[in-house]
């Protein structure tokens, strides 16, 4: 609010700053106050028609509004005005992916390495990255973005295992007990530890796989599920522990830690009132964080109960959450961790999304299911900022 005032007062001593309105227009993006952002940047774009930056800010403004063919036109001028400006192809990419265009996309994508706002380490290796693949080759692959995501490409490790001589992969050290059962010949690492560069010919990131593994939509439906595992002893226990007769155990989680988009994704669990009420259903905790203030709230305002089982740290122990998963019936979730973990179990899941900046483009769809997990059926928002309508597609789905 004040960047928008002091750019507002700087406006009436350069009327004619097509900068200035940029900015106005990134404040108001800020704000939520998108129609005002569109006007912004239009402004500017009128005053100066090779402001790259403007053109780029309109088109991510009008992807909150999911008209997406628009935004990628947008990002199309302002890569041809600037075609060094990589944090417009890195958006293009993103867009171009989440409306399927894959080969586009992921080739774009590429310039998330030039982008200030991408602080993801590379490998630090004298290696070089792979361009071709033959059966004589060592590889290594290693993550680059969260714990979500790492899962997510996880979905392609078996198709790249059977290109290469050995195959490294090197991710966060808690996803290792819940991949390695299902991967026998790959050689997981955690990302702290150090690699011999006598142990492989060659690197690559993990977004960097697509490219080679996804460009249609048929290569989706090489995917083989479930590629996760927990621990077959806990889900005993869970399931002895919570199943009733005559009721579902649903696993449930409602919030999303990402530090940018947390308040778009979240959803209180006043509002999810709706499905917390219906009889039958027993709810499970699966949140990252501790919990235990929101669900005692519930319980006193509403006599609604949310089990948590507590002999497992749902943030540290993947194992055990992904155990935890495993011995639901079905999964509702936000978009979090426990979406990537609960589609790579191939559990039947409702992934709950907003409209605007907190859909990401890697929930790309196709009649309401993920490509990348089949088992998760997606429901978003149809205003923004306003859960009423998935929460009620939702009641009306589980009935």
């Amino acid at each position: 609010k004040e960047a928008k005032k002091l750019f507002s007062e700087a406006l009436k001593c350069n009327e004619k700053s097509s900068n200035l309105y940029t900015f106005i227009g990134i404040a108001n993006e800020k704000l939520n106050m998108y129609s005002e952002a569109i006007k912004n940047h239009k402004k500017a774009i009128e005053l100066d028609r090779s402001n790259f930056v403007a053109y780029s800010n309109l088109a991510i403004t009008f992807s909150f509004f999911g008209e997406i063919q628009k935004a990628i036109s947008y990002l199309l001028k302002s890569v041809e005005i600037n075609p060094e400006y990589h944090e417009g192809i890195y958006k293009l990419g993103q867009l171009q992916l989440y409306n399927k265009n894959f080969s586009e996309g992921w080739k774009n994508f590429e310039s998330r390495w030039f982008c200030k706002e991408y602080n993801h380490k590379k490998l630090n290796t004298n290696k070089k990255q792979i361009k071709n693949f033959n059966k004589k080759i060592k590889l290594c692959i290693w993550s680059e973005q969260g714990i979500g995501d790492q899962i997510m490409y996880g979905s392609m490790f078996y198709d790249l295992s059977k290109k290469v001589e050995k195959l490294i992969v090197k991710f966060d050290e808690r996803l290792i007990p819940v991949f390695k059962n299902n991967f026998p010949n790959i050689k997981f690492l955690k990302n702290e530890k150090d690699i011999s560069e006598t142990d492989f010919d060659y690197h690559l990131p993990f977004a960097s796989m697509g490219s080679f593994l996804r460009n249609h939509e048929n290569d989706f439906l090489k995917n083989k599920f479930p590629y996760i595992s927990g621990d077959i002893n806990i889900t005993n226990v869970i399931k002895n522990k919570y199943k009733i007769k005559n009721k579902l155990l649903v696993g449930i989680s409602w919030s999303s830690s990402n530090a940018i988009l947390s308040d778009r994704k979240s959803i209180s669990l006043e509002k999810m009132l709706p499905v917390l009420s219906m009889k039958n259903l027993n709810f499970i905790d699966l949140e990252y964080k501790n919990s235990s203030k929101e669900r005692i709230q519930l319980f006193k305002k509403h006599n609604i109960k949310i089990l948590k089982e507590n002999t497992i740290d749902n943030y540290h122990d993947i194992k055990g959450l992904t155990s935890l998963i495993e011995a639901c019936d079905f999964v509702i979730t936000c978009s979090n961790v426990n979406a990537h973990i609960s589609g790579a179990l191939n559990k039947k899941t409702f992934l709950l999304l907003p409209l605007g900046k907190g859909r990401l483009w890697n929930w790309s769809e196709k009649n309401d299911k993920s490509f990348w997990y089949p088992s998760i059926n997606i429901i978003q928002q149809v205003k923004d900022d306003s859960w009423y309508e998935p929460i009620k597609k939702l009641r009306e789905k589980l009935k």
